[in-house]
């Protein structure tokens, strides 16, 4: 039980009993220990302590790109636009960067699709669809939206 209190431990035991004086001691010095009957609830425990040890990180993974062909309406954090799919595709509520000239002016979020006026949850490469973006959003004809899917991924 020291031992585990010094290091930050965890005490697991599978079909033992526990020592009246180590429980106490466990009490005292807050250390935790699980004791289990069945196995597998065991080796689940286990899983599932080892995995909150893992870290993780989120990383921008591009999903698709647009040629913006006109803007609709611009107000001062959304715009409506319409362009053409020209890499991958977009999807309702991804992330994008508005590029001009190469270099990147805004972020901003894709709210919704639509194609012929209908809603649409994606738009693949070689379609022209109409997009409800989010944010502060400086865009203009013949910039390109590249959008991006956000992964979770181990360090």
């Amino acid at each position: 039980m020291l031992t585990a209190q010094s290091t930050g431990a965890l005490l697991f035991g599978f079909n033992v009993p526990v020592e009246a004086n180590a429980e106490e001691i466990a009490k005292e010095k807050d250390i935790n220990y699980f004791i289990f009957k069945v196995i597998y609830d065991l080796t689940d425990h286990i899983k599932a302590e080892l995995i909150k040890l893992i870290e993780y990180k989120k990383v921008l993974v591009e999903a698709g790109r647009l040629k913006v062909l006109a803007v609709f309406r611009k107000e001062k954090s959304s715009a409506i636009i319409g362009g053409l799919v020209t890499k991958g595709k977009l999807e309702n509520n991804l992330v994008a960067d508005i590029i001009r000239n190469g270099k990147i002016i805004s972020r901003v979020k894709i709210n919704s699709l639509q194609q012929a006026k209908q809603p649409i949850p994606a738009a693949a490469s070689g379609s022209e669809c109409g997009l409800l973006i989010s944010g502060t959003a400086d865009i203009a004809p013949d910039d390109i939206l590249q959008s991006y899917n956000e992964e979770t991924v181990k360090v």
